[in-house]
Formats: structure tokens, sequence, C-alpha cells
């Protein structure tokens, strides 16, 4: 998994250096292209709209992060068409092309984006012949496109212009679908619904802990020591960690969560304390580090309290499973001995620097 991981980022950086510009922000007269992969179609797909992308994400669609750079508008638009048989989308300049593909069929869906007039930089265009969806694949990368050449694509020449390259998904990219949907959530002020991951987040502002963007932060850091970015979502106030997410093959992946009785806390490096609470005489506390490739906990100590099965009186157990009741667990003592274990541990507790969660934008 490693060499794998860094082949990945590799591959990026290389692909990165490829595209024709380092600079794809976007202003007031252009947009951010993005571009998508749908792995069961091998279709990629092109939006400027943050929230189409992020719902494509959630489906399953690859993000590849952003295509080109877009102007906002000018004299030559690219007409978007969907094809309701095959699930195929198609991009086109030409007016007489779209005219065709809506007599046999096709959906006409307007205008998608705009070509730059001044023809700054090509959008190459390819065509798979044997492919019955993703039959056409448009960049701005030219070793992409002589690559999907020398693989049998047909060169169809240039499709429309941009006014800037793009790059592959970044960690910042990425992330993006889940930074969107924690603002949506503290917005929203909370929700019964379910948030895979941000039901810390979800909780918090339901309960009325916490009522503001400014009450949540983030921060998109190499925790685990891989040199790839982890994302981490906590609570301004008291640093509880609801939610950390690592990198897998270009997809985010959530490691843990938490929330208000599930509380984790950093403590440096890669290092967390988890603090949780099932009831007076149930509770556990516990050190656990990120695995190298930060998709896993290792705890070094975790310590319990349980009710004695023979009175009413309840016992500290430590392991190193951070598995409450876990076989394995040692019986030490009475509930002192974990009231001493805990505060030793959370007093390890140290100050991530976060991004008030009010700075995302989308």
């Amino acid at each position: 998994m490693k060499k794998s991981r860094i082949k990945l980022f590799a591959l990026c950086l290389s692909l990165t250096l490829s595209f024709q510009t380092a600079d794809v922000s976007a202003s007031e007269e252009s947009e951010v292209m993005f571009r998508l992969y749908n792995p069961n179609s091998g279709e990629h797909f092109y939006t400027a709209h943050s929230a189409e992308r992020n719902s494509l994400v959630k489906a399953g669609w690859k993000n590849e992060g952003i295509g080109w750079i877009a102007p906002k508008y000018s004299t030559t638009p690219v007409y978007r068409l969907y094809n309701p048989n095959a699930g195929d989308h198609h991009y086109t300049i030409s007016q007489l092309e779209r005219a065709f593909l809506i007599r046999t069929g096709w959906n006409d869906e307007g205008i998608g984006w705009y070509s730059d007039d001044e023809k700054r930089v090509p959008l190459y265009r390819q065509y798979n012949r044997h492919a019955l969806a993703g039959s056409h694949n448009y960049t701005t990368n030219r070793n992409e496109h002589f690559d999907l050449v020398s693989k049998g694509w047909l060169d169809e020449g240039i499709g429309w212009f941009a006014l800037k390259g793009g790059r592959p998904a970044e960690p910042i990219d990425i992330y993006h679908p889940i930074l969107t949907d924690a603002v949506q959530i503290v917005r929203d002020k909370g929700k019964f619904d379910y948030f895979e991951g941000l039901h810390g987040v979800n909780e918090y502002v339901f309960t009325g802990m916490a009522d503001s963007l400014d009450d949540f932060g983030y921060a998109i850091r190499d925790v685990s020591g891989d040199s790839v970015p982890e994302l981490v979502i906590a609570a301004q106030s008291t640093g509880n960690v609801l939610a950390l997410y690592t990198i897998i093959d270009n997809e985010p992946v959530l490691t843990f969560s938490g929330w208000i009785r599930s509380r984790n806390y950093y403590a440096g490096g890669s290092t967390f304390i988890s603090d949780g609470s099932g009831g007076a005489m149930s509770n556990g506390t516990g050190l656990f580090s990120l695995s190298r490739d930060g998709r896993n906990k290792m705890y070094s100590e975790y310590y319990f309290t349980d009710v004695d099965s023979d009175s009413s009186q309840y016992s500290t157990y430590f392991n190193t499973t951070g598995i409450y009741g876990a076989s394995q667990s040692q019986k030490l003592g009475g509930p002192e001995i974990y009231s001493q274990q805990s505060a030793r541990l959370r007093a390890k507790q140290q100050k991530m620097d976060l991004i008030p969660l009010s700075a995302w934008y989308y």
C-alpha cells in the first residue's frame, strides 16, 4: 500500500507539471471546470458546478480534479448533450453536431460553459470507437492526448479552448465534498439525518453545544507521516476531533470519528487520546497512533472500567486493543486507578492549529 500511494502522488506530480499552467484559480471573469470519471462506464464528465460534482462523487464517481479554467462568458458556447440510452454525455461547440445529435435522440442540456475566444489553451478531443459510453475524452494535457491516441483512440483535433489548463485532484479537492457537507450541517442547525463520518458535527449542532461555523475548525495536514495529508475536523472549544479522513486510491476514507460521549484529542505527532463514556460505571480512555497509511488506529494503552460480575462495584482493566471488554484485558484494581490513568493520558492533549469552518468556500 505504501509503495502504491507514493506512486499515486508521484504520478499526480508528474501530471501537474505536464499541464500548461500552475495557476488554476478562477476570477470573476472565469470559472473552474471540474473533471470526474465513472469507473463503471468509463465516462469522463465535466461541470462548473461544485454541487453537481459533490453529488457524483457521493454516487461513486472519481474526482479527477480541475480539467481547465473556462471564461465565464464568450461568444462561443460549449453545448452539453445527454444520450439517455447509453448514459453518455457529449460536448461540442458545433451547432450542426448539436442539432444532429438532438435529431437522433440525444437530450439537449443547454450551454455547459464557454470556449475562450482568444484560443489560449486548446482542449484536445479524442474518440474511442469501441466504447458504448465514455467514447469521447477532452483534455488540455498533451501527454494524455497523445497517450490515448497511441492506444487506439482517434485524434479529433481541438474541441474548444480554455483560459488556463487544469491539474489532477489535490487533497483540497478530494476533501471538498466532506467540508461542504460539514458547513451545510451547521447552516441547517443539525438534522435527524445520519451523516456518515460527520455525525459528531451533527450532534454538536443539533443538541445546541455549537451553533456557528466558527465553533468548528479543520486542518489538512500529514498526521500519519506518509506525506499524504489527512483531514481533521474538530470542535474549537475543546479540541474534540469529530472526524479524521485520509486518502486511499485518490478517495477520502474515514479513519475515525467522534461525538459528545466518544471523544478524541490530539496528543502530538500521529498520536491521539480516546476518551469515552457509556455510563457511570462504563468509561474508557486510551492512547493510539495512526498507522503509517493513516487508515488504522494502533493503541499503545487502553484503560476502561466495568462492573464486577459478583457485586455492584466496578474495576479498572487494561489492554492494548482499544476494545472495551476485550478478553485479553488485565484487571488492575479499583476505579481510582482508572481516574489516575485517565488524568495522565488527558494531560497529553496538545492544541492543533485549525482553520475556522467559516473560512471554507464552496
